[in-house]
């Protein structure tokens, strides 16, 4: 019942490891993204947009925070197996997915008004002046507390886009 759990925490045990590791090369290399090969050129441009929206968005949250984001909703991982993987208890790993999912929905929010908003919102054309992929986290933690107070900003975060969704892709 926990077999899923249990590997991702192995192996989530072995890459802190090797991160760790002091005999780890400096130099580190991103992986590349699959390409599906059938998607027409535009198809993969706007994959590839989403790809950076979603990567701004978690800019916006803590290392903790994305990963029980990545757990939960890429992985689907339930509440007890998050609580294993991490080594917290159940109510903490309920607190922090919580916690993930709402800071992630308002940095998704964020970076969406940070892309198409800055027309409509002086602020948000002085806080994100060049659209730059993907939002710096500091400017990602502006734009929510902006969007908190700012009439027009608030209004435009009430449209509501699927986070579980865009992280899937």
């Amino acid at each position: 019942e926990r077999f899923r759990g249990w590997l991702y925490a192995i192996i989530r045990n072995e890459c802190l490891r090797r991160m760790y590791d002091p005999a780890r090369p400096a130099e580190r290399r991103e992986a590349p993204e699959l390409e599906d090969p059938y998607l027409s050129a535009e198809d993969q441009t706007r994959l590839q947009e989403t790809r950076q929206l979603v990567h701004s968005a978690l800019s916006g949250l803590n290392g903790r925070q994305r990963e029980a984001a990545d757990l939960a909703l890429r992985h689907d991982l339930d509440v007890q197996e998050l609580a294993g993987v991490l080594g917290i208890s159940a109510e903490q790993a309920t607190e922090l997915a919580a916690e993930a999912q709402s800071g992630l929905d308002d940095a998704l929010a964020a970076a969406i008004i940070a892309r198409s908003g800055r027309g409509e919102c002086p602020s948000v054309a002085a806080l994100v002046d060049t659209w730059e992929w993907p939002l710096t986290p500091a400017v990602c933690r502006k734009l929510v507390r902006h969007i908190e107070i700012c009439p027009t900003c608030s209004e435009r975060r009430k449209r509501k886009v699927s986070t579980t969704r865009l992280l899937q892709v």
